[in-house]
């Protein structure tokens, strides 16, 4: 949890007791916090607010096989997403090491998820009523702490 050191404010106790109560969608059911978002910078004081946009971690630099692989995974139709996630993530003839290929498992595990449930429903989302704002479930903010390890994904976007 991040606590902010001019109040002592948690800044995702904060987020989630405003958010919750929000009958549109924002950034921040995500805890997502942008400079530019006039509802979050209204649930804080003005030095919380200075705090939060001084002091927070650059954004790592991604990898370039994430990207060319998030790149590969950019598909439209379902059989298309089937032969691309059925493909080995890895190059030829190089062994799998969990300190470096880590975080292209993650993404193939996501993709590979997303299509299983796409294919349940025989529907690959692009039509509207299939997307985040269309379901009528309560929203579930996981703790930031329970989150297992992403080596090159913040889950803060800063901006």
């Amino acid at each position: 949890m991040w606590t902010l050191r001019s109040s002592g404010r948690v800044v995702e106790t904060v987020i989630y007791e405003f958010a919750r109560n929000l009958k549109h969608e924002s950034y921040l059911h995500s805890f997502i916090i942008s400079d530019a978002d006039k509802d979050a910078k209204s649930i804080f004081k003005k030095e919380e607010w200075k705090e939060i946009f001084t002091n927070f971690k650059k954004m790592p630099k991604v990898d370039k096989s994430i990207i060319e692989l998030l790149k590969k995974y950019s598909v439209t139709d379902l059989s298309s997403l089937r032969n691309v996630i059925l493909e080995p993530f890895l190059p030829p003839d190089t062994l799998y090491s969990n300190e470096k290929h880590s975080d292209l498992n993650y993404v193939n595990l996501a993709y590979s998820i997303m299509h299983i449930l796409w294919e349940q429903e025989n529907d690959f989302t692009l039509d509207s009523s299939k997307l985040e704002g269309s379901l009528q479930k309560p929203l579930i903010f996981l703790n930031m702490e329970d989150m297992p390890p992403i080596n090159s994904i913040y889950m803060f976007n800063l901006l």
